[in-house]
């Protein structure tokens, strides 16, 4: 896997993010979205907050199975997210972060890390769909097995 700047650039906004230094982060993320914006357009912390706010979070009916999906995913991870600035702030950076690593694989970091839930769709000719399977944060399936050689040298494998 190569490093890009806009990827890299990324990575550092989320870490401003994190540490509490949005100005910085939103900096980084409109300096990535230069490429993409309209001249003159910018993010402001404001604006994404607003715009975060107002959407809801995916989900779906356990009843009757029918998705509700955007791209606003609920935030489980092992760090705590300080608030809802900062929440709405890292979705802005995962909604950048998922269109730039679009077919790359790098999508997954950002579930595992996040602990966002995945739904698995069935989509049906009359533009319905239907959650089929869930992946849940604490799922075992999310970690991946040792590798054999690894393992028959005596470290414990991951649990799935």
């Amino acid at each position: 896997m190569l490093f890009n700047t806009e990827e890299t650039l990324l990575v550092r906004a989320g870490a401003k993010i994190l540490q509490g230094k949005n100005t910085e982060g939103l900096k980084d993320m409109n300096l990535f979205l230069g490429n993409y914006l309209e001249q003159g357009d910018q993010l402001d912390e404001a604006r994404v907050v607003n715009t975060y706010k107002r959407l809801p979070y995916s989900s779906y009916d356990t009843n009757t199975l029918v998705s509700r999906a955007n791209q606003k995913k609920r935030l489980s991870p092992s760090f705590t997210i300080a608030d809802e600035t900062q929440e709405c702030l890292l979705h802005c950076l995962l909604q950048c972060r998922r269109l730039l690593t679009l077919n790359e694989g790098l999508r997954w970091y950002d579930i595992r890390r996040y602990g966002i839930e995945i739904y698995r769709h069935e989509l049906h000719l009359d533009g319905s769909s239907k959650i089929v399977a869930v992946l849940t944060k604490d799922d075992n399936r999310r970690t991946f097995p040792i590798p054999a050689d690894v393992v028959a040298a005596g470290m414990k494998d991951n649990p799935r």
